[in-house]
């Protein structure tokens, strides 16, 4: 399942990473949030943040370059400009 090899992942990055499926609701306020696709991470997104006030720092798309997909609506894009930040960070210890 991708979900838990995301996780394991994340473990042996040093990540405390857990997978709990798709039960969204069993989330807290400080886990991140995975969608399997755009289409879901649109709808995740505009639920949890515009309706509901979560925090995002956006949507990294897993390419060569560091893309971090946001929404107009947000009211600030620190979030968005910190995390691109923190893969270019991440990137660059890599050697990459």
């Amino acid at each position: 399942m991708e979900g838990d090899q995301i996780a394991a992942r994340a473990l042996k990055a040093g990540i405390d990473a857990e997978h709990k499926g798709i039960l969204i609701e069993n989330c807290r306020g400080d886990d991140i949030v995975i969608a399997p696709d755009g289409i879901s991470g649109n709808l995740i997104f505009r639920t949890l943040m515009l309706l509901c006030g979560a925090q995002s720092y956006g949507a990294p798309a897993m390419m060569e370059k560091i893309f971090i997909d946001s929404s107009r609506a947000r009211s600030g894009f620190d979030g968005p400009v910190m995390l691109a930040g923190a893969m270019a960070g991440m990137r660059k210890e890599e050697g990459k």
